[in-house]
């Protein structure tokens, strides 16, 4: 039987859990906000914004853009590369594609990896195991003597129940409180 090393099981159950939930709600974010919309930004970057300029924009336009139409071509016109060109959808994507907006997709897609990836380290503490997990020491062992037979001992962390030997046996006793002699009056209570 392992325990973990430092912190308790159910610190790191709530940590898994907690950076699993943030980490897979910030990756959803950042995929419908990516792939959502006509034309989406997977499609103006996939596209090269319909304008056969790649990247993102630092300002948007005030045009109507329902009113240029929408119809593809070949012909890039202000320059000598191939692409697609569509006036209504360069329009949309210079206004969807600004780089902060750009930018802050890939940086939510980044978070919730790696929210991901610490939530995997962290379970390696809510299932006690690889550097997380050590063996117990003498004092943490409680054995159960009505267990069966080749059943792990019980682990507690109760500082008042230690076996001294390595027999089964319940706990060595329970912990009650002791007057101190030299404190009087006071009640002052040491648990032993």
């Amino acid at each position: 039987m392992r325990i973990v090393r430092c912190g308790t099981i159910r610190c790191w159950q709530i940590g898994t859990i907690a950076a699993l939930v943030c980490g897979l709600v910030s990756l959803t974010i950042a995929l419908c906000v990516y792939f959502s919309g006509d034309p989406s930004l997977w499609d103006c970057a996939d596209n090269q914004n319909y304008f056969c300029d790649s990247g993102c924009f630092s300002g948007g336009n005030d045009l109507d853009c329902d009113t240029l139409p929408n119809t593809d071509s070949d012909a890039c016109p202000n320059s000598d590369d191939s692409g697609t060109y569509n006036a209504q959808k360069a329009c949309k994507c210079e206004n969807k594609n600004q780089c902060d907006h750009s930018q802050g997709v890939v940086a939510a897609a980044l978070i919730g990896i790696l929210l991901l990836a610490l939530a995997g380290a962290f379970s390696c503490g809510a299932v006690p195991c690889c550097c997380f997990a050590r063996k117990p020491n003498r004092a943490e062992m409680v054995y159960d003597g009505n267990a069966p037979p080749g059943h792990p001992a019980e682990v507690v962390s109760h500082p008042c129940q230690m076996v001294a030997t390595g027999t089964p046996v319940q706990a060595a006793r329970p912990c009650e409180p002791e007057v101190l002699p030299s404190m009087g009056d006071s009640g002052a209570v040491k648990q032993v």
